[in-house]
């Protein structure tokens, strides 16, 4: 026998594969525009009863499931089964009784049990009064355990200990309580492993003034869940504790306590004291037979989804419901309520029976509770009703298949979180796919829109929710928090703009939604054109409130100093984190045209627009200012642009910031610095602007000649001292790097020089020019001797130009001075001057004592070079002499030519026709050595034409008549000058290669 799959319904999973305690997944609602639920027709309904087949029949009386482990008692009262429904294959028969002893008590129908929700314990009650232990998930089936101790008490109800407490093992139940059919509640403790159940029993309470059922009872402590132990130590844990239970008499009892811990650890034992300590606070309806049910939240704590979205642990407390005859009873289980003093049914609800059409006289109606809803089953339907705000959400009829079968009752898997209804012959499973689909819904409706965004499972329906509550908060006046929300969502940006205006222009109300709303046109560098437009837009008009709501609060005087900083603040944090995204020239139009100028250079400095901060300080005569701003300039054109005005009112530091820019062209600041120039009139101590080009030009090394000539122009008016002219120049001279002269121009320079009367640098110039005649001329036409004798010693690689020109300065120191002494000085100066050429400058009336020594001094010269000249005379006669001899032995010289011997280049006998022998004994024939020297590389060219013109007249002698003799003479003379062999020109080849040209050079390669 085996329980494997719902029948008729093969698209169905079998209940082998089914994750019982974890529903199919949805898409969630389909939102509207006003935030209800579209469902369509094809979406799966949230609800559904499925039958669960079974291959074997069965009659059942009795059916419990917990944490996916299902108990089913049978009809006859003396069988269980039991099934894993992890492994439902395998099913457990169980005997309640067994031995005759046990039959000596008689076999009971099972009236009652009842299963922890680990599904460890099972405790169960026959109508002849006794009660049986089983220990339910042991790994054989066990006999069930008799109870002696539990004779004569009609358990109605049991309260198990919290699954998150370590009480309840499977050695011993920890302590439970057990109503009974007379009003009494008996703590019990459970020992499986003694034969007679072990532990205890014992009466902690009675109803009061009658004896009423107790038909549901439900316990909880501290440690129930991390939310009731939140923020506690250890030590007070498993201190307080809270009972619930309900009577057939129509109340329902809440008791809230300390109890006492035990000696060993152990959890507490309840005792009398508990219920004893403190009245507890109930709730009185009609008469109801049914029983106390516990949401399984009561028994799990869910877990938030992975994403932290879809759970709040205040709207998902353990819930608990009471089906009275006045309707339904329900509402959360804590324990805040206890401990702040508060009534314990204050956020308990009551739904009427005409809310889910209660049939009249229904007497016998169950209920369970979900995660969000109330499941109850009266007669053969079952409805569901939503906990949230009761409206009635699924109905359905069980489907009854002969006069046989009856309903009996629903049941909750706690743990599993799965829902049951069983009847005498079937299995159904209630069937909730994602509960919090229509959860969003109902707390939108009910305005609880917090809530709503958290059980919102799409952004779509989040933003929905976030425009009803905007809405809402506009409805209320709350503008601003409106604003706030009005930017995350989808609502058009004309209509929330209008509609914040339409209710009394709320100026700050539309600045936080501005504000907001520029956050979600996407990330600067992934916008599209139209998001980077909407975004300027935006910014702009930003700019504009923000500038009408400064003005506003200066002008109202009942606004306070920290108000308009706090706007100020925030005007700075909305330029510095969105200034990428604002048109810089309209943001300066708007706030120029507000008056707005802190506001406006704020935007300048965040935007790093220097340039335009420097216009608004220099336009306002705010030199320091302009000067700290000039400093962080990068860009080069704004250094020319206000170099004039800069350095006309603070040259110095303007100076100063120059030369701390290495990347400016000095070209571009020219005109400002003759600005300055011809505003000091070129006299001041301190040139600014000599100091800046004389740092551009030296250190920086700059040759522009326009550069070049500023300097220059600046240096030749500004004052008559020509030092640092004189320096100048000098440095320009003595620049090795140029080949083309100075930098500067030296015909400007020569100008300048002699418009202001500049000598000395006049005179350098003209030497610069090679124009040393007229250096020396402007020197001695204003009397500067000394200058003029610098000139003179200039041009050292021409003595003859140094000699006139030592001759000029001569001739104009004798006339100025008509002394013959200057004049001898000169002449000791130069040592290119003779006495005899100084005489005919001399006055005729000097006396020939004043320079007799010069003259005597001139003459023992000349007679020292006369005795020089003699000697090289006579040895000349004598080199002369020793030639003659020598031609005179070259005639008589002969040479002794062998019988056989050969010319050494065409190696023939040297005697078949004309050759030539030479002293070094070679021998060639005439016409071999013509050939070779006319290939030798050793002739020059005209040599070598001359030979091919003297060939060719030998060869038309006897047409042209020419003289042979003569030509042939000439010829013998090139060629045989000297031997091909061993002579000069040979010597001359060493550096050229053995090969010819034609000759392959790689053949050499080693």
């Amino acid at each position: 026998m085996s329980l494997d799959e719902y029948v008729d319904d093969s698209f169905l999973p079998s209940i082998q594969n089914l994750h019982l305690n974890s529903p199919p997944a949805s898409n969630g609602p389909a939102f509207t525009s006003t935030g209800l639920t579209a469902a369509p027709s094809e979406m799966t309904p949230l609800f559904q009863l499925l039958r669960v087949a079974l291959q074997f029949p069965v009659q059942i009386t009795h059916l419990r499931i917990a944490s996916n482990l299902l108990l089913m008692a049978l009809a006859g009262g003396n069988k269980l089964l039991r099934i894993d429904l992890g492994n439902p294959e395998r099913v457990d028969d169980i005997e309640i009784v067994q031995g005759a002893k046990d039959k000596g008590r008689g076999v009971g129908e099972v009236r009652d049990m009842w299963v922890d929700p680990s599904g460890t314990h099972l405790l169960l009650a026959t109508t002849n009064g006794e009660a049986y232990y089983l220990p339910a998930r042991s790994p054989t089936p066990v006999r069930p355990r008799h109870l002696p101790k539990l004779k004569g008490l009609t358990i109605m109800s049991v309260a198990w200990p919290p699954s998150t407490t370590s009480t309840s093992t499977s050695s011993t139940t920890g302590p439970l309580l057990v109503g009974t059919s007379t009003g009494t509640i008996h703590e019990l403790s459970i020992q499986p492993e003694k034969k007679d159940g072990g532990g205890y029993v014992k009466q902690v309470w009675r109803t009061p003034n009658d004896e009423s059922s107790i038909t549901g009872i439900f316990y909880t402590n501290t440690n129930a869940s991390p939310a009731t132990t939140r923020g506690r130590t250890p030590a007070q844990k498993d201190e307080e504790r809270v009972v619930t239970l309900t009577t057939a008499s129509g109340k329902i009892f809440h008791f809230a306590g300390k109890i006492s811990k035990t000696s060993n650890g152990g959890s507490p034992s309840f005792g009398t004291e508990f219920f004893d300590a403190k009245a507890p606070s109930y709730q009185e309806f009609p008469p109801s037979p049914t029983g106390l049910q516990i949401s399984p939240l009561a028994y799990t704590t869910p877990k938030p989804r992975d994403d932290g979205e879809g759970y709040d642990a205040t709207l998902e407390a353990p819930h608990i419901a009471w089906l009275t005859t006045s309707g339904l009873f329900h509402g959360p289980l804590t324990l805040r309520a206890a401990r702040a003093g508060v009534e314990p049914f204050a956020e308990h609800a009551l739904i009427p029976s005409s809310a889910w059409h209660a049939p009249e006289g229904q007497k016998n109606a169950q209920i369970l509770v979900s995660r969000f809803h109330l499941i109850i089953l009266s007669g053969a339907t079952v409805k569901a009703i939503s906990r949230l705000d009761g409206r009635l959400i699924w109905t359905t009829t069980v489907p009854i298949s002969s006069a046989k079968e009856s309903v009996l009752g629903v049941i909750a898997d706690p743990v599993a979180q799965t829902y049951w209804l069983y009847t005498t012959t079937s299995i159904y499973e209630i069937v909730i796919t994602d509960e919090t689909r229509d959860v969003s819904t109902t707390l939108l409706t009910q305005k609880r829109f917090e809530l709503a965004k958290i059980y919102a499972s799409t952004p779509t329906q989040r933003d929905v929710v976030n425009i009803a509550l905007a809405d809402d908060l506009l409805t209320q006046g709350e503008y601003n928090a409106a604003a706030e929300v009005y930017a995350t969502t989808s609502k058009d940006f004309d209509e929330v703009c209008l509609a914040l205006i339409d209710v009394g222009e709320q100026i700050d109300a539309l600045r936080v939604y501005l504000r907001a709303k520029m956050d979600t046109f996407g990330v600067a560098k992934k916008r599209s054109g139209p998001e980077i437009m909407g975004r300027c837009m935006v910014g702009t008009w930003l700019v504009e409130v923000y500038m009408a709501k400064l003005n506003a609060l200066e002008d109202a005087s009942s606004s306070s100093a920290e108000e308009v900083e706090s706007i100020k603040n925030e005007w700075k944090d909305f330029i510095n984190r969105y200034k990428g995204d604002l048109d810089r020239k309209t943001v300066y139009d708007l706030t120029t045209s507000h008056g707005r100028n802190e506001e406006l250079l704020s935007f300048a400095t965040a935007v790093e627009d220097w340039s335009f901060i420097l216009k608004y300080w220099v336009e306002r005569s705010d030199w320091s200012k302009a000067l700290q701003m000039l400093s962080k300039q990068t860009e080069p054109e704004v250094f020319y642009k206000y170099a004039t005005v800069l350095m006309s009112h603070v040259p110095s530091e303007t100076v100063d910031i120059w030369m701390r820019n290495a990347n400016l062209n000095p070209r571009g600041l020219v005109p400002g610095l003759l600005a300055y120039n011809a505003k000091i009139g070129g006299r001041s101590t301190r040139n600014e602007a000599v100091r800046y080009l004389t740092y551009v030009t030296t250190t920086l090394g700059n040759t522009d000649a326009a550069v070049q000539n500023t300097l220059l122009g600046i240096l030749v008016a500004a004052s008559a001292d020509e030092t640092a002219l004189l320096q100048y120049l000098r440095r320009q001279d003595g620049d090795k790097t140029t080949t083309s002269g100075p930098y500067y121009d030296l015909n400007l320079g020569l100008r300048l020089c002699l418009q202001y009367g500049r000598v000395a640098s006049c005179v350098h110039i003209y030497s610069s020019l090679g124009r040393y005649v007229q250096a020396a001329e402007l020197a001695l036409k204003h009397n500067d001797v000394d200058l003029a004798i610098s000139i003179a010693d200039g041009p050292t690689d021409d003595d003859t130009l140094r000699k006139k020109l030592w001759l000029t300065v001569a001739k104009h120191v004798v006339k100025k001075d008509g002394g013959i002494k200057t004049a001898m000085g000169i002449l000791k100066k130069c040592d290119l001057l003779k006495v005899e050429e100084m005489m005919p400058y001399l006055p005729d009336f000097v006396l020939i004592d004043d320079f007799k020594e010069e003259i005597c001094n001139a003459l023992e010269d000349y007679s020292r070079q006369i005795d020089r000249l003699s000697k090289d005379m006579d040895t000349s006669t004598r080199s002369a002499e020793t030639i003659r001899q020598d031609i005179a032995s070259l005639q008589k010289r002969y040479a002794v030519i062998q019988p056989g011997e050969r010319c050494y280049i065409c190696q023939y006998p040297l005697l078949t026709r004309q050759f030539y022998i030479f002293p070094c004994s070679h021998c060639f024939h005439g016409d071999c050595l013509t050939t070779r020297v006319v290939q030798s590389s050793g002739l020059r060219r005209w040599q070598q034409r001359r030979i091919t013109e003297l060939q060719a007249d030998i060869q038309n002698a006897g047409v042209t008549g020419g003289d042979v003799r003569k030509a042939k003479d000439e010829l013998g003379e090139i060629v045989a000058g000297e031997c091909v062999l061993c002579g000069d020109a040979v010597v001359r080849k060493i550096d050229e290669g053995f090969g010819g040209d034609a000759e392959d050079v790689a053949s050499w390669a080693i």
